[in-house]
């Protein structure tokens, strides 16, 4: 797995502006819909294999939370896609 860091400080209190581009539509991918929405994203970007999508998507919610200041937090849209593992 890798992460992309948008930046060094707390990305889901200081957003970074985004949009996902969809080179061909084989790939998984979560949280595309609300960041091409809302402009907006709002955690590490997770690159995983085809069947880590979903658990990374179910983990970084968790990370996301237990940064300092998220107690009032109420919904975080976690940003994980798929990379072709076999190249």
């Amino acid at each position: 797995m890798s992460a992309i860091l948008p930046h060094a400080g707390n990305r889901f209190q200081d957003k970074v502006s985004g949009a996902v581009f969809i080179g061909n539509a084989f790939g998984k991918r979560m949280g595309s819909t609300q960041v091409n929405e809302l402009g907006e994203i709002e955690t590490p970007i997770l690159l995983t294999s085809t069947l880590g999508v979903p658990c990374a998507a179910d983990v970084l919610p968790d990370y996301m939370l237990a940064l300092p200041g998220a107690a009032a937090v109420r919904s975080i849209n976690p940003l994980v896609a798929e990379k072709n593992d076999a190249t």
